[in-house]
């Protein structure tokens, strides 16, 4: 018996496994793209500008976000922004954009030696439609406390500054993990995987100096 299967934590009906593997096996599309997406606290994202000198241009800025509660990600990219930010200005001419999150934010690629554009530093690319939450709805209630559970300081931001939640409903999915060219995802394998089926990856999220899974029992 080795150390893996003998070194377990119980806490109230939580095994805590000091067993974990770096990052999901490569070429899994689906499951890679939701390990970076859950795994991520901010994300490039591209808009058609409607700023009068460069309008019709691609435009880059950066949000954070949150897909769920640690270790209970849905897959889905809430983000809360103002409406005075050029993503708002943009998304309310057209709501068409891109998201890129990478394997970059946390440790994975520095502890390689990975450059940021070697395909081995995994990254997701994802393109759909900026959709508004409502407000009122159990959608938006948990979009908010996963926010701010994930980004505390967003509680605090001015209300005068018309921030919203929002999300992008997915057409478009690739990720990058190999080399070889990207892996084309479909939106519905990428939302078929479950936050049990992340358990066993390091989740940089989990408030400890050691990554551990979380398993239920």
């Amino acid at each position: 018996m080795n150390l893996c299967s003998i070194v377990v934590i119980f806490v109230s009906q939580i095994v805590v496994s000091l067993c974990f593997k770096d990052i999901p096996p490569r070429k899994d599309g689906a499951l890679t793209a939701r390990y970076i997406v859950h795994n991520s606290d901010y994300t490039s994202i591209s808009t058609v500008s409607s700023i009068p000198s460069i309008a019709g241009y691609p435009f880059v800025s950066i949000t954070s976000i949150s897909d769920g509660p640690v270790q209970n990600g849905t897959g889905v990219t809430y983000m809360y922004l103002p409406e005075i930010d050029f993503t708002g200005m943009d998304v309310e001419k057209d709501n068409r954009v891109s998201l890129m999150m990478s394997l970059i934010e946390g440790n994975y690629c520095t502890d390689n030696k990975y450059d940021p554009e070697d395909p081995r530093c995994s990254h997701v690319m994802m393109s759909g439609r900026f959709v508004k939450v409502k407000n009122g709805t159990e959608e938006h209630k948990f979009a908010q406390d996963t926010l701010f559970q994930r980004h505390p300081i967003m509680s605090s931001w001015p209300a005068d500054h018309g921030f919203f939640i929002a999300k992008v409903d997915f057409e478009f999915i690739a990720v990058q993990d190999m080399f070889g060219g990207p892996l084309i995802v479909k939106p519905a394998d990428y939302f078929a995987v479950t936050p049990k089926q992340l358990y066993k990856y390091k989740n940089k999220l989990l408030r400890s100096n050691i990554h551990y899974s979380v398993n239920r029992i």
